[in-house]
């Protein structure tokens, strides 16, 4: 799965042409010292992008401007964290700063988002990226 290169105290993990996604490699590092003896530790990387089982996001999507809602996203299988934001027309809010007046109230890298609807004159689609 991985291609490994050592330089020194450095390792490096290339992946490979990686047709199963979600994949996770353990790599074991091995400290030692005659003095002190050996410990070894154990590091998890996940390989590949998260898959949603379904795309079907909840939420309501008949709004009025200053009310506040709720959307989540179901659990995306190889992910660690989410991430949303707002996309209306040509510009993201990819950086976290309200999107017409869309904020994010709570809940930014879990699956459950609260929102405080900004303005409706235009379309404002709330967009949930899982990431590993």
């Amino acid at each position: 799965m991985v291609t490994t290169s050592i330089n020194g105290n450095e390792i490096t993990l290339t992946v490979n042409n990686n047709n199963n996604p979600n994949s996770n490699i353990v790599l074991n590092a091995t400290y030692s010292s005659p003095k002190c003896g050996s410990v070894t530790v154990s590091k998890t990387i996940n390989v590949g992008k998260p898959t949603y089982p379904s795309t079907q996001m909840s939420g309501d999507d008949s709004v009025y401007a200053g009310q506040y809602r709720t959307y989540s996203v179901p659990v995306a299988e190889g992910a660690t964290g989410y991430h949303w934001y707002f996309d209306y027309g040509a510009t993201t809010s990819d950086d976290g700063n309200p999107a017409n007046g869309w904020e994010i109230q709570s809940g930014q890298g879990t699956r459950n988002i609260s929102v405080k609807i900004g303005s409706i004159n235009s379309s404002v689609i709330v967009v949930c990226r899982a990431s590993n």
